[in-house]
């Protein structure tokens, strides 16, 4: 099954679980990278966990080039040019180390790595990933903060990283996560 190989590879390096899934019911953000939840059959439990998020107050904000049906029910739909997830997920990295909205204690005690990262992340400017997303960089950066200051926050990816650059773009992703 090479259906999400990119994704268990990047969150079994990043994170040693290779399908971790989001806590939507308790979560007030949930940001999910290409894929469509709602119609999954896979995972017949997930419709429900995620509809139940949102009927407790969560944002749900679903980035993919497709208007899925998950897309469809999402407070915000982020199209954006396929396979350029991981940088649109770069970007949002570079306003939260920039901005200082990381959660510093967190990443303290939990994540190795994380002043490399910052220089990493450095040069990817929400300009720069507009050029390869097309998602505009005002965009970027309010999403970014967004994800950054809301309380609980989840982030997922599938299909986000079916692509030639997606352990590379599950990564990014992932990152997200643990700095935030």
């Amino acid at each position: 099954n090479t259906c999400d190989t990119g994704r268990k590879a990047s969150f079994k390096i990043l994170m040693g679980d290779e399908r971790p899934l989001i806590d939507a019911i308790n979560s007030k953000y949930m940001l999910i990278f290409g894929w469509n939840p709602l119609s999954a059959t896979k995972w017949a439990h997930l419709p429900r966990i995620i509809t139940r998020g949102i009927e407790h107050g969560a944002k749900l904000v679903v980035v993919d080039p497709h208007l899925s049906y998950t897309a469809s029910k999402a407070r915000e739909w982020v199209p954006l040019r396929p396979g350029t997830d991981g940088a649109l997920a770069l970007a949002m990295a570079h306003v939260i180390v920039t901005e200082g909205l990381q959660d510093q204690g967190f990443i303290d005690e939990w994540v190795a790595g994380f002043d490399q990262f910052k220089a990493y992340v450095q040069d990817k400017t929400p300009q720069w990933a507009e050029a390869i997303t097309t998602v505009p960089a005002e965009r970027i950066a309010r999403l970014a903060r967004e994800l950054a200051t809301t309380k609980p926050a989840a982030i997922d990816v599938w299909s986000g990283t079916h692509h030639t650059n997606g352990v590379y773009a599950g990564w990014g992703i992932g990152a997200l996560a643990a700095i935030t």
